[in-house]
């Protein structure tokens, strides 16, 4: 069973739990723990619980970055590090610093020739 550990009316982790006897050991410190595996759309870290129903956070608005020209050069060898992390098979990057379900903001870049 999938569970929801909620503070302050925000769903701040969820747990599997097979043995239900553990539920007071993990819902300790926390407002609400509450089921969530049977709803039609299972909650996640970041949604809103008013102690019946639960609310998708915000979308997450794209982020508009513009670099002129002639700062892409001292740029590039950083943007190069952060392409290569997110692309390489082998990287645990996002994985370790992303909870699941997590809404990341959409980076869009743009180019202005001077």
């Amino acid at each position: 069973m999938i569970y929801a550990q909620i503070l302050n009316g925000v769903v701040v982790n969820t747990i599997v739990l097979i043995d239900p006897t553990l539920i007071p050991l993990f819902s300790q410190g926390y407002d609400s723990f509450v089921q969530i595996d049977k709803l039609p759309v299972v909650p996640g870290p970041g949604w809103s619980y008013d102690g019946t129903k639960f609310t998708a956070p915000a979308p997450v608005q794209p982020i508009l970055a513009t670099i002129p020209i002639n700062q892409l050069s001292d740029c590039q060898p950083v943007l190069q590090n952060i392409v290569n992390s997110l692309t390489n098979q082998n990287s645990t990057y996002l994985s370790s610093y992303v909870p699941a379900g997590a809404q990341l903001p959409a980076v869009q870049t743009q180019v202005k020739v001077n």
